[in-house]
């Protein structure tokens, strides 16, 4: 299992770049953006008022999820907390942040580095292979008097699991509360993000936006909730994950 580091510390080390495709801040949470490639990644984009990025394609599954701000992915809006997901190669956007900016992880079982952009690229897009993406819908974030009260463990699904294991949803657990993931299935990789509230988990204390991962191996997490209670979004990768 790996967990990220206090957020502080990790926002502490952002840096802004700024070019004709992107303007805005990346803080690498797992991994880094620079030596993850074929291992666990997960890095925050926070991306500047009123800017687009082209639509484009990576070589790796990936999860994208809203965190704060507002905007659009091609035709969908979003905002805290969406679910979006691509398979290898298959193209998305534009997405385009709102005058509060756009804040969003982006999260990879077996990181890499570099978009592909569009239509420039299409030539280099593997001829015949299958493409897939969803969105989800918006998960509100959790009242702290709601987490505070509640009596058991919630969990909806945000993105149902498919056929081939990938899958997202959001958990609600009153203070003190062992994380229960859904029932043991096989799949690729999972990464837990804190919305709301604490994370107690390998002997460490997650606050928002902290970050644990679940390797393919690992069946559950050993965390639990904090004093005050805990929202959690699991992102679950393909069984398969090229």
């Amino acid at each position: 299992m790996i967990v990220s580091e206090d957020w502080t510390t990790l926002r502490a080390g952002r840096t802004h770049g700024a070019s004709g495709e992107f303007r805005g801040y990346l803080t690498n949470v797992i991994g880094t953006l620079a030596g993850s490639t074929g291992t666990p990644q997960a890095f925050l984009v926070e991306q500047d008022p009123n800017c687009t990025l082209r639509t484009h394609f990576h070589l790796q599954h990936q999860f994208q999820v809203v965190v704060a701000g507002s905007g659009t992915l091609g035709r969908h809006a979003l905002a805290p907390y969406t679910v979006h997901y691509t398979t290898p190669e298959s193209g998305y956007g534009p997405i385009v942040s709102g005058a509060d900016g756009l804040s969003y992880y982006t999260i990879r079982e077996k990181g890499g580095r570099g978009a592909h952009f569009l239509p420039e690229s299409r030539p280099e897009m593997r001829a015949g292979l299958a493409k897939a993406q969803a969105t989800s819908r918006r998960a509100p974030a959790a009242a702290a008097e709601e987490l505070a009260r509640l009596g058991q463990q919630s969990m909806e699904a945000l993105l149902e699991p498919d056929a081939s294991g990938r899958a997202a949803w959001v958990l609600c657990m009153p203070p003190g509360a062992g994380v229960a993931l859904p029932a043991p299935m096989a799949h690729g990789g999972r990464f837990a993000l804190v919305c709301e509230g604490t994370l107690v988990t390998g002997g460490r204390v997650l606050e928002h936006l902290g970050m644990a991962h679940l390797a393919p191996h690992e069946a559950q997490w050993d965390g639990k909730a904090g004093a005050g209670g805990l929202q959690l979004l699991v992102v679950q990768f393909p069984v398969n994950v090229n």
